[in-house]
């Protein structure tokens, strides 16, 4: 739902998103609790950043993974010889290259 509906929105839309997702998904908002097929949520989001900062892993009992946990290596290989051919470790190279590794 976050990459879904979510992706939809700009920076102030995304705030708003976010403190929606997370009163949703606790089941206190009146009129929309979470229904009794799904349970109670074990895993819920961490209460810091935006809902679009976390990956839910389905590993066990799931888990929440802030998205830069993901980055293996921040130093840049000294072999490089192209400026052009550096890529940073950003919040956005992250999930794009999670998201080319899945599909």
């Amino acid at each position: 739902m976050i990459w879904s509906i979510g992706a939809t929105c700009d920076k102030n839309g995304q705030d708003m998103f976010s403190e929606f997702f997370r009163e949703l998904s606790s089941g206190r908002m009146e009129g929309h609790e979470i229904p009794s097929v799904v349970g109670k949520v074990d895993t819920p989001l961490p209460p810091e950043g935006q809902v679009y900062d976390f990956l839910f892993e389905h590993k066990g009992r799931g888990k929440w993974t802030p998205w830069l946990d993901f980055v293996k290596d921040k130093s840049i290989d000294p072999n490089i010889k192209q400026l052009s051919d550096i890529i940073v470790p950003t919040l956005d190279t992250v999930r794009w290259g999670i998201v080319f590794v899945l599909h």
